[in-house]
């Protein structure tokens, strides 16, 4: 199975370690996960 998670901050921060965690245990049960997110904004 594949799993595409799009994550719509940029920052590393907060809610990212949990998508990270879930996606790592997503790949653990043999799925192939693919991780997206939005660039950082300019300025």
């Amino acid at each position: 199975m594949r799993v595409l998670h799009l994550f719509s901050d940029w920052r590393w921060t907060g809610p990212a370690e949990p998508v990270v965690n879930l996606c790592g245990e997503l790949q653990k049960l043999g799925m192939e996960v693919l991780l997206a997110c939005r660039r950082p904004v300019e300025g």
